[in-house]
C-alpha cells in the first residue's frame, strides 16, 4: 500500500504485509509505532475500519527510542526527549485515527546518543545514555542526572 499522503523521500513509501495483518490489528485493537534513524522517521501503523493498514509517517532528527504510556507517547532524538500527548478524547476520532499525538513538551539533552527511554511507575524519564554509558533522567537545568553506571566501567560506583 502507498502512504495517503505523498512521502518525503525521493520515492513514494510502499508499505507491505501479509494480507491478514490489517484484520489482525483491527480485531485485536492494536497499533504499531516504531521509529528509523537511518531515515530519521517516526512510523505510526494502523487500521481503518475496513482492516486495511494505514501508515503515518513523520519527520524527526535521528529518532532511536519509543515509550507508550496510556494516552502519552515519549521519544528520544539527536538532542532532546519528546513527549507527545493524545489530544482525542475517547470516541472520537480525527482523519480516520482514534488517537492524535500532539507535541506537548521536550527536554533537551544535547548530543546524548539516547538509544531507549522508558518512564517509570512515578512518571520519572529514564533513558540509556550511550555516550556516558549509563542510565539518566532528566533535570532542569542539566542536560542529563546519571541514575546508574555499570559497575564494570565505572569501579567503585553503586
Amino acid at each position: 500500500m502507498i502512504n495517503q499522503r505523498e512521502s518525503s523521500l525521493a520515492y513514494p513509501l510502499r508499505v507491505t504485509s501479509s494480507p491478514e495483518m490489517g484484520n489482525w490489528l483491527l480485531r485485536e485493537q492494536l497499533s504499531l509505532g516504531f521509529t528509523t534513524y537511518q531515515t530519521n522517521r517516526l512510523f505510526l501503523v494502523g487500521t481503518t475500519t475496513e482492516g486495511k493498514i494505514a501508515v503515518r509517517e513523520r519527520l524527526f532528527d535521528k529518532p532511536m527510542g519509543l515509550y507508550a504510556r496510556e494516552d502519552r507517547l515519549y521519544m528520544s532524538t539527536r538532542y532532546q526527549i519528546w513527549r507527545f500527548d493524545n489530544h482525542l478524547a475517547p470516541g472520537e476520532t480525527y482523519q480516520g485515527s482514534d488517537r492524535l499525538y500532539v507535541p506537548s513538551r521536550s527536554y533537551m539533552t544535547g548530543n546524548l546518543n539516547v538509544h531507549d527511554v522508558v518512564v517509570d511507575s512515578e512518571g520519572k524519564i529514564i533513558f540509556v545514555n550511550t555516550d556516558f554509558s549509563c542510565l539518566a533522567t532528566v533535570q532542569s537545568g542539566y542536560s542529563f542526572v546519571p541514575i546508574w553506571k555499570p559497575p564494570e566501567i565505572c569501579p567503585g560506583t553503586p
